[in-house]
């Protein structure tokens, strides 16, 4: 089994309850949100339709866009998991991936727009 945060470069550190109350107030996370959206984005489009697409051209131009995938892994333009293009990429480190993107997504999407519930956090793509 691959973990969700070696497979996304993500520390397994835990902030700190201060630290992740300053991360709250900055703009920071508006930057992160936006990043995870279009993260969570190409997976679930890859885990919907299984073809490599020029990812970064597509942040561009893209009618929903642009996004920012401003430091994301790329290869030959497309999303990269543990060193490979996402069409070449091993499925359980693809599922792993997306697991952790979605969970990321929703907890900064949380934090951000403050839902009552975690529950109720969108995870739309």
């Amino acid at each position: 089994m691959v973990r969700g945060q070696q497979v996304m470069g993500f520390s397994s550190r835990r902030p700190t309850r201060t630290e992740g109350a300053s991360a709250r107030r900055s703009c920071q996370g508006w930057c992160v949100t936006g990043k995870l959206f279009a993260l969570h984005w190409r997976l679930r489009n890859f885990h919907i339709t299984p073809n490599a697409m020029d990812f970064a051209e597509f942040a561009r131009n893209c009618w929903f866009g642009p996004l920012d995938i401003t430091g994301l892994p790329l290869v030959d333009g497309d999303l990269e998991i543990k060193g490979q293009r996402i069409d070449r990429a091993d499925p359980d480190a693809f599922r792993a991936a997306l697991r952790a993107a979605q969970e990321r997504h929703q907890a900064a999407n949380w934090l951000r727009a403050g839902p009552k519930l975690y529950a109720d956090a969108s995870v739309a793509t």
